[in-house]
């Protein structure tokens, strides 16, 4: 699954390049457009590799701007498409003037709409709910990415965010890390601990897995956070399970994993499982609350759209099938281009209900 990923990232990143050069040449008609394809093909290629070589300003500068340049290069593809059907050439004398008066702005929109996280709230009913945990508010989110974008400064707003709601308890599933070696060393300060009386719970995602379990166990655990590994632990009669990201295709999550919480369907239960998927299984076991993230909304468009075909529907939302609710967050923050078109950066604020009506 990872080979298919990667090779797929290649082919979209390499056709990208070809088609705004094409955009470039032969529609805004601008000379030695190739230089400047040429020249951040490079600079966007190399920003992975030297990112996980060394961590520092400069290079952190080149794959923040490698990163926008992606963004670029979509907008570019979705603007030419606006203007060539509907014929704007032939009413424009500057079309390169205007093409950029339209792609700055819509730049400046798609940070914004990274940057300034937005609180979705929801409220879900569960069947047994303790009556401990009627009326009470927990947190979800997921995917902040922590690393060459995202640092200290989004996650101490974040935190802020948080403790500003006063949840009984936080749910974090994965991405918190995005995968790159950094000084995360601060994680440990009492202004950027979350505060939840019940507790703060974090599962792996992908991301996340390439730091390595000893790492974000010791990372998340000075800072107060409790890492669920295929595991899970019961709080004043609410089960709490805690899913590692996985990406076989043959993975059978009921058999494998799940088999081994045999008293999941005697009481009221939340699964914090990174990617949404294997809903059908989860749901068959007796799971009230799966909590997800992953997809990030599609983060800009038209990805979105191709993200509501994998997961059938279930990219981004609150959805519920008989008993059984999913929770998909968009994500607090971006992998890639801090960009999004069409979604937001978000935490989900879930109130918490008895369901009277079983």
């Amino acid at each position: 699954m990872k080979k298919v990923f990667f090779l797929i990232t290649i082919f979209i990143f390499i056709s990208g390049h070809l088609l705004l050069f094409l955009i470039g040449k032969y529609y805004l008609n601008i000379d030695y457009f190739y230089l400047i394809v040429l020249t951040f093909f490079l600079l966007s290629a190399s920003a992975s590799w030297l990112i996980a070589w060394r961590d520092n300003l400069l290079i952190r500068i080149i794959y923040f701007i490698s990163g926008i340049w992606g963004g670029i290069i979509l907008n570019s593809l979705l603007l030419f498409l606006i203007f060539y059907f509907l014929n704007l050439q032939q009413y424009i004398d500057n079309l390169v003037f205007w093409f950029f008066i339209c792609l700055i702005p819509l730049l400046i929109y798609e940070f914004l709409a990274a940057y300034l996280i937005k609180t979705r709230k929801v409220t879900v009913y569960i069947k047994d709910l303790p009556n401990y945990w009627e009326n009470k508010k927990i947190v979800h989110f997921s995917d902040l990415h922590l690393g060459p974008v995202w640092r200290m400064n989004f996650y101490e707003k974040l935190v802020k965010k948080i403790n500003r709601l006063k949840p009984s308890a936080v749910f974090i599933t994965g991405d918190l890390f995005d995968g790159m070696e950094s000084d995360f060393s601060w994680l440990h300060i009492e202004e950027f601990k979350i505060k939840a009386p019940d507790g703060v719970y974090y599962s792996f995602g992908n991301h996340d897995e390439i730091l390595g379990s000893n790492q974000v166990n010791d990372l998340l655990g000075r800072n107060g956070i409790k890492v669920l590994e295929n595991e899970m632990l019961e709080k004043n009669g609410l089960q709490i399970i805690g899913l590692n990201s996985f990406h076989h295709l043959d993975y059978d999550i009921k058999n494998t994993v799940l088999k081994q919480f045999d008293s999941i369907s005697s009481k009221p239960s939340i699964l914090l499982l990174h990617e949404p998927i294997s809903l059908d299984k989860i749901r068959s076991i007796g799971v009230d609350l799966q909590l997800s993230g992953h997809s990030h909304g599609g983060q800009m468009f038209p990805i979105n759209l191709v993200n509501k075909l994998l997961y059938s529907g279930h990219d981004y939302g609150l959805f519920k099938k008989d008993n059984f609710y999913l929770n998909v967050s968009s994500g607090a923050g971006t992998w890639g281009p801090p960009l999004r078109l069409f979604t937001r950066s978000e935490i989900v604020q879930i109130t918490l209900k008895k369901n009277n009506n079983i």
